[in-house]
């Protein structure tokens, strides 16, 4: 009802002895005031917050208000909530949401009191530290040279990152990249990654790699990182050392140095980029190959982009142990029209109907848990069989 009022309710709240008040009354109070978001609120929102008694959702309200409004006089009331320090003892504080509000302020002022409270060592004040180190991140530009520092400092280096992400700032990047690749923790590998695909620095490229070579057991941070790799193009300089890269032990490094190699754009690294991922396919089977089937089909679309004249990668991929791959091959060879496929379909049709029926017996033979286990086992292979029995039949005009 306040918040309807509109202006006419900033006068009488601003004047309200707010010290003597039900702590519900001021918690509604808070919602009106940050609905009306105007700077004649803050007063009455800073005497809500240094009245008593004060319950844990007055104090919320009041301080995403004060961040919504964006006023500078809040700031030394929102800090002593930041800080938690012992006006504020007895409340159940928030002083996450303390830091943002200070950071939505933004300003000088804000940039003094939030660096200030990142630099305190005290063990008490670790998560303030952390807070306020994260909600320079919201003070945009200004911010970069107190974040800077504050990533000297080994227990914020990585909230220092993350803030530094935040600010849409090619000089933030810049920084949170040469930090987070200075650092060898996965999460400061996280960072990097992350500077690394918001700047889409075809430079980048090498040092990508380098970090996905060092995220091996952590498969769905490596599958992110190879996501965000698959979106920059590389510069033809870095073609070199992505051939040395094709001779790595690790399957997923070479896969993505292929591709990367086929993402330059010259049509004469196909032959290599194709003999590299199929001997990489040779000499893994099983899980891990299946793991990656998605950058061998990236891989075959960057070869046919490249080489549309010369079909010989895709048809010679139908071949392949990825079932998704052989799928994926055999369709696009259909669309192809060239019936020298014609001959390699009939070997992985011969293949697949063997499999299929090896896995349709044991289903017959086995129980229940066995049955459903074989079942989804058979799905991709009947997937598979069914996309090379459709090529072959528009293939051979059927």
């Amino acid at each position: 009802m306040l918040a309807r009022m509109g202006e006419p309710a900033i006068e009488p709240l601003a004047a309200y002895p707010w010290a003597t008040a039900p702590w519900e009354v001021k918690e509604h109070a808070a919602r009106a005031l940050g609905k009306l978001n105007d700077p004649r609120c803050v007063p009455p929102l800073i005497a809500i917050l240094e009245s008593r008694p004060l319950s844990e959702d007055a104090i919320e309200a009041a301080v995403e208000a004060l961040g919504i409004i964006g006023d500078a006089r809040a700031i030394p009331v929102l800090a002593a909530f930041a800080r938690d320090d012992e006006s504020v003892k007895e409340l159940f504080v928030n002083q996450r949401a303390a830091a943002i509000a200070i950071g939505k302020i933004g300003g000088p002022e804000a940039i003094r009191e939030l660096t200030a409270l990142s630099k305190s060592k005290d063990p008490l004040d670790a998560n303030a530290a952390a807070y306020s180190t994260s909600a320079l991140g919201l003070c945009g530009p200004a911010a970069i040279p107190a974040l800077t520092e504050a990533i000297e400092d080994k227990r914020l280096v990585e909230r220092a990152c993350g803030a530094l992400l935040a600010i849409d700032d090619p000089a933030a990047t810049a920084v949170a990249l040469r930090t987070a690749e200075k650092h060898k923790q996965s999460g400061t590998r996280e960072m990097a990654m992350k500077a690394l695909i918001k700047a889409k620095e075809p430079g980048a490229v090498l040092t990508m790699i380098e970090i996905i070579s060092k995220t091996r057991r952590d498969t769905v941070r490596r599958r992110k990182y190879m996501d965000g790799l698959g979106k920059i193009r590389p510069e033809p300089e870095s073609v070199p050392a992505l051939l040395s890269l094709l001779q790595k032990k690790d399957l997923c490094v070479r896969l993505v140095a292929a591709r990367s190699l086929l993402m330059v754009g010259d049509a004469s690294h196909v032959e290599t980029g194709f003999d590299a991922t199929f001997a990489a396919a040779g000499d893994n089977v099983g899980k891990e190959m299946e793991q990656w089937d998605f950058l061998y089909q990236d891989i075959i679309d960057c070869m046919r982009r490249l080489a549309p004249d010369a079909p010989e990668t895709i048809i010679a991929s139908i071949g392949h142990r990825s079932l998704k791959v052989v799928q994926s091959a055999a369709r696009r060879a259909a669309s192809l029209g060239d019936k020298r496929a014609l001959p390699v379909l009939k070997g992985v049709i011969s293949r697949l109907k063997a499999r299929d029926e090896e896995l349709h017996l044991m289903m017959v033979g086995g129980g229940d848990k066995a049955k459903t286990e074989v079942m989804f086992a058979r799905r991709p292979v009947s997937v598979a069989l069914g996309a090379c029995l459709d090529a072959r039949n528009v293939l051979s005009g059927k």
